[in-house]
């Protein structure tokens, strides 16, 4: 199996890779002039490629043929509360891995961390592309800027909308359907607002149960989407 390494934009020609790629493939992985390596960016595109040059200054790798993009089912958008410290590392790991398409962080009523500052956002990108090198995802799954509930909603019309629930009406997830895209809303560890859950129904969001324990935000979070990723895996 090749090593994969992200590049903003696979094309064919010579490619110049980024700073972080350039120590990785250079410094951590000791490859040369000549290896093969596979090549991803974070719109789905890949390529083999060789690499051609390998200097203290640069290394450049040669593309000829880019694989189009495909498409892995539907589009999954997971909008969550933020977890306390590493746990929302985690978290976004373990998305990217899933193969979700976008996390967006929510500014929620009763969320205790604030999804402010750039530096957060960097980071998570960060672990989005290692999460994508390592799992083969087709793709890189984006961060968002934050969103209130309401913000999220709005961004992914025309998606289907499920909102984790603990209601004893709610649906068992092996029984919910996706029809075409999905948003996945996840609140935080003290619950939906009464404003919150008002604004969910009237945007007609289907309320799926995982279970009658209560889970951790990124413990809902990833268990949600890995069922989410099986059942859409057929939707194109």
């Amino acid at each position: 199996m090749l090593r994969r390494i992200f590049i903003s934009e696979v094309k064919p020609g010579r490619i110049r890779l980024g700073q972080r790629e350039m120590h990785h493939l250079r410094d951590v992985l000791r490859m040369g002039e000549k290896d093969a390596i596979e090549v991803f960016d974070d719109r789905g595109r890949a390529a083999d490629a060789i690499i051609s040059v390998v200097n203290s200054e640069q290394v450049c790798v040669d593309i000829a043929e880019v694989r189009k993009a495909t498409k892995a089912g539907a589009l999954i958008v997971v909008a969550s509360a933020v977890p306390r410290g590493n746990r929302a590392d985690w978290m976004i790991e373990k998305l990217a891995e899933l193969g979700v398409n976008k996390w967006i962080p929510l500014d929620t009523e009763r969320g205790v961390v604030k999804p402010k500052g750039t530096e957060k956002k960097s980071r998570w990108e960060r672990i989005a592309i290692e999460a994508a090198r390592q799992s083969g995802s087709k793709g890189v799954m984006s961060i968002a800027p934050a969103a209130t509930p309401r913000e999220a909603i709005e961004r992914a019309a025309g998606a289907t909308v499920w909102h984790l629930s603990l209601e004893a009406n709610a649906t068992p997830v092996r029984n919910a359907m996706i029809q075409g895209d999905l948003l996945l809303m996840i609140g935080p560890e003290g619950g939906w607002t009464a404003g919150e859950m008002a604004l969910l129904r009237q945007s007609g969001a289907a309320e799926i149960s995982l279970g009658p324990t209560v889970l951790r935000v990124e413990t809902a979070a990833v268990a949600a989407a890995a069922v989410a990723r099986a059942l859409s895996a057929d939707i194109g």
